[in-house]
């Protein structure tokens, strides 16, 4: 479960957690209160296309 983020930061506390790839985006990318950003869907992209290429060489087990 991804906890939310730090309301005096803005990120997520220190720690790891267990989540989808999906989960990931829903809550970091398209959640509403990011929907202004003009940065975030073109940062997701270029994540995604780097770990599909890193995953086309050697097995990705975390990110």
């Amino acid at each position: 479960m991804l906890p939310a983020l730090d309301t005096q930061t803005g990120l997520l506390p220190l720690g790891r957690y267990e989540a989808t790839l999906e989960a990931i985006k829903q809550n970091y990318v398209d959640a509403p209160q990011f929907q202004a950003s003009t940065t975030r869907a073109e940062i997701w992209q270029h994540f995604e296309s780097a770990t599909t290429g890193i995953r086309s060489v050697v097995p990705v087990i975390c990110v």
